[in-house]
Order: C-alpha cells, then sequence, then structure tokens
C-alpha cells in the first residue's frame, strides 16, 4: 500500500470524525476530503488538471490551507516542494525556480512571489486568483516515480539544498515511529512551520494515522521561531489545549523550566524535542518536575527522523535509540546509515550534500556513540551547520558572506550553536577608516537574511593577525570547535 492509500484510507473510513481544530473551527474528514476537490477545481481551472509527478512549491504558513495543498498533492501523485515565507528572495528563487506552480494563501504573498519568480504561474488556492498563466511552463524534470517531496536543508551557501524524498520512505518512517510513541489517539499542537518535514510527519500524518486530532495555532499568531511571540505565549497555549503529543525546541525547554508552577501542564504527554544541542541539566529539572522530554535525532536525508527516545524505553542523555528500520555502523566516530528511509538524493546539492557510498550507506557527518541497545549520543558535526536554540538550521558561511562584502572586515565567523540567536566575531581591516561603522554593517546584514538567521551580537577583533595565527589553519580555514570554546562566555 502506498503512503497516499494510507491516508486517504483513514479519511474515508471515518467522514464525520473531527481531526483538524483551527482557531474556532472543527474541520472533519468529510470537509477535508470536500476542500481537497475543491482546490483540484482551482487547478484544473488554471490548467493544471493533470498534477501527476509535477513539482508544486507550497509557499505558506503553517495553516489548513498549507495541509489541504499537500494532501492534494499527495493524492494525485504530484511532488511538493514547501517554503518557508521567511527565506530571503534568492533563496526562494533558487528552490522555486524548477517549481511548475506555486500555490500561495493570500495575495500579499503571490505579490511577492511575482516578483521573486516573474515567469511562475502563481496560484492563491482561497480565491482561485492565478498570476502569471500565460507563461512557459516547464516540462520534463527528471524526478522518478517515487518520489513525493522535496525539502529544503541549508548548505554552505544561501542557496538551500532540495533533499528527494520517496513515498516509501515516509511510509516505512511513520509506521516505525507509531511502533514507538504512544499507542493511543495523538493529539498535536503544531507550534513550528509546516513547510519542515518533521512536522508535517507529526502533526499532520501521526495524528491522522492514529486517528488524533492536529490543533493549529491561532490565524494571528506566527510560527515559533519568528519574531512577534514571546515564548509565554507558546507555553499558555500549551496549558490550555493539553495536548498529549507536541514537539518543544529546546529553547521552549528551557523557558518551561523557568516557570514557578507547571501544574497546568499534562503529566502525562509525549513532549519531543532535538534539533539543536540539548541540555540535559534543564531535562533532567523538569523531570524531577514530573514533565518528560525525549529526546530525538534525525536529518532531511532520512526523511527526518533518526532515532527517538520511546515511552517504554528512554535514556536521559542520548538522543534514543536508532529506529528499527534503519542499519547503521560507524566509521571513525561518524555515523553511517542504510535503510528504507534514506533519501534519493538530491534535487539541487553543493559540497555539504551527505554521501551515499558504494555500499547504500549514508555519511552523516555527525560524530556519536551508541551502545549496545542502539541508544544514540551526538558527540559533535564533522560539518558546520549551526543549528540553534529554536531548531533552525543555518550555515555560518552563509551568513559570514554577507558580512565579507564590507570592505571594513577583513575576515569574521559565526558563532551560535545551541544559542537562541547568532554571534559575529569581526576582524576589522586596519586600512579601512571607518572600522567604529561594525553596529551599521551588522544591522545592515540583518535586512538581507531571513529573521531566524539575524546576528543579534558582535565581537570585533582589532589585532586581525594575531587572532588568525591563533585560530586559523594554513590554508585560511577557521577553526571553529576553538574559536566557539575560547569565547563561549561572550556570547
Amino acid at each position: 500500500m502506498t503512503f497516499s492509500n494510507q491516508l486517504f484510507k483513514k479519511l474515508n473510513q471515518n467522514p464525520n470524525k473531527v481531526w483538524i481544530l483551527a482557531d474556532d473551527m472543527s474541520i472533519t474528514h468529510r470537509q477535508i476530503l470536500d476542500d481537497i476537490e475543491l482546490l483540484k477545481e482551482k487547478l484544473r481551472i488554471a490548467s493544471f488538471s493533470d498534477l501527476k509527478r509535477r513539482i508544486i512549491g507550497i509557499a505558506m504558513k503553517t495553516s489548513y490551507d498549507f495541509i489541504i495543498a499537500d494532501l492534494t498533492c499527495i493524492k494525485e501523485q504530484a511532488v511538493t516542494l514547501p517554503i518557508p515565507l521567511e527565506f530571503e528572495d534568492g533563496q526562494i528563487k533558487s528552490l522555486l525556480m524548477n517549481v511548475e506552480i506555486v500555490l500561495v494563501r493570500n495575495d500579499a504573498d503571490a505579490n511577492r512571489l511575482q516578483s521573486i519568480l516573474p515567469e511562475k504561474p502563481i496560484l492563491n488556492v482561497v480565491n482561485g486568483k492565478l498570476l502569471n498563466g500565460d507563461k512557459q511552463r516547464i516540462d520534463g524534470l527528471n524526478v522518478s516515480e517515487n518520489i513525493i517531496k522535496i525539502i529544503h536543508t541549508s548548505g554552505t551557501t544561501s542557496d538551500p539544498k532540495g533533499v528527494l524524498i520517496k513515498d516509501e520512505s515516509l511510509r516505512a518512517l511513520t509506521e516505525s515511529l507509531l511502533s514507538v510513541f504512544p499507542k493511543q489517539e495523538l493529539t498535536y499542537l503544531s507550534l513550528i512551520p509546516l513547510s519542515l518535514l518533521v512536522e508535517q510527519i507529526f502533526a499532520i500524518y501521526c495524528t491522522l494515522l492514529t486517528g488524533g486530532k492536529l490543533i493549529l495555532l491561532p490565524e494571528s499568531m506566527n510560527e515559533f521561531g519568528k519574531h512577534g511571540n514571546t515564548s509565554d505565549t507558546f507555553l499558555d497555549l500549551i496549558q490550555k489545549h493539553k495536548p498529549n503529543f507536541i514537539y518543544l525546541a529546546p529553547r521552549l525547554l528551557n523557558d518551561l523550566n523557568q516557570l514557578p508552577c507547571l501544574d497546568g501542564f499534562s503529566k502525562d504527554a509525549y513532549y519531543v524535542t532535538g534539533g539543536a544541542k540539548v541540555n540535559y541539566d534543564v531535562i533532567n529539572s523538569l523531570d524531577q518536575k514530573g514533565i518528560k522530554i525525549y529526546e530525538g535525532y534525525g536529518l532531511s536525508e532520512t526523511t527526518s527522523v533518526v532515532s527517538i527516545n520511546g515511552i517504554a524505553d528512554r535514556k536521559i542523555g542520548t538522543a534514543g535509540k536508532i529506529l528499527p528500520h534503519l542499519e547503521y555502523k560507524i566509521c571513525e566516530g561518524e555515523l553511517l546509515l542504510k535503510g528504507t528511509t534514506l533519501c534519493a538524493g538530491y534535487f539541487t546539492k553543493d559540497e555539504s550534500s551527505c554521501h551515499i557510498d558504494d555500499d547504500g550507506y549514508l555519511h552523516t557527518g555527525d560524530l556519536v556513540e551508541v551502545d549496545k541497545d542502539r541508544y544514540l549520543t551526538i558527540k559533535g558535526r564533522k560539518k558546520n551547520l549551526l543549528i540553534l536554540s529554536n531548531a533552525r538550521n543555518i550555515s555560518p558561511e552563509w551568513v559570514e558572506s554577507k558580512l565579507k562584502k564590507f570592505s571594513e572586515v577583513e575576515d569574521c565567523i559565526i558563532l551560535g550553536e545551541g544559542r537562541d540567536s547568532l554571534t559575529a566575531i569581526i576582524l576589522a581591516n586596519k586600512k579601512s577608516k571607518t572600522v567604529s561603522n561594525i553596529a551599521s554593517i551588522i544591522k545592515e546584514t540583518n535586512f538581507e537574511i531571513p529573521s531566524f538567521a539575524q546576528i543579534q551580537n558582535f565581537i570585533t577583533i582589532s589585532d586581525a593577525d594575531d587572532f588568525k595565527r591563533k585560530y586559523f589553519t594554513i590554508t585560511g580555514r577557521p577553526r571553529r570547535s576553538c574559536i566557539h570554546k575560547d569565547y563561549i562566555n561572550e556570547l
């Protein structure tokens, strides 16, 4: 049975069952099936009646419209490419330039995308308005039949990579996860963007397949990780809805642990975390207060989750057991993985792309330890990707390249692993007469990058030569781990 058949069998089994709660709406399976047909009709009117193997961009915030767009594409065997709207224009263009059509949910987003992609058809799924409908269509892109999604993941440049996700990989992963997750109908509160694959899996697919409920953020709220809402706002929502399953970014865990009273939080819920570095003191503290946190680990190239702690087998200090569908081995400390959930390669790639060797093992770039019971502990990274406390992945080289455009900056290093925001170490150019202008340079750079990747602090180094002698290699590469260790107290 295909993944699509699994999902739609569940939708058709009990049409009157409420699945999605959005603001004041309780949405049933029947309403969802009807809205899928409505979207198909809007696409037909826009001359997109046959979606099979077509690459469809979804440029929407977390919303009911996103879910309908995603399910419609799955049913029609299209390939979805979700895109975060907080990406800068260049990133959006690099990912969406090869899609057939882009789906949006309001005219403001449609107009922005039209300015970025003037040759791309753009459909507002709410009002049916089509922009650029007369433009040249893309045809014959080489995407194999079993591909169901293209998922963005950070690279070494400003252009994100596109990971090819297979239908059978999503089916295998959800089956594996549901063998570990609590054996009950899962009620999930979605806080982070649905453009992230792991959130699609947890929020949409796992709740539907268990007959549970999905609670969406109020329309007036931004997803966690964007500006505009404090942690208190999200924690209040958790207390209000009391989900039995939720992903909490490490920063929310820290803020949760600071609350004087946790009586309003369910002590039996399955609180999952991961992505950024986890503070085990916080997990132990919450554990003593009756809130159990279940850490996991994954990457897009393995269709997200690789390991996770379960209700019956939880080990604090680890990222849980490697899921049963995966084989693994460790080579010089690096985790290598093989199994049904490995990606089919890349739609777009760069030098940071993971390598799959001749034996079918994916080289993750992560340094780990695995015990005899398959519990995984992350020790470090071969790659330079930074993961902030809000679980956002950021390539330091990308942000550094923005700063290096200024003559006042001889070199720079971006730090922020496990932190709330980025810090820039600026090696000032002694030849420049405007070194004191660094604050303005940071401000100008922040205008060019998404809010989650903006620089909040900086340290100016006046003697660049001395710093480079201590912290750079002969070939001019920064020794990032040494810099982080020596400057961690100043971040």
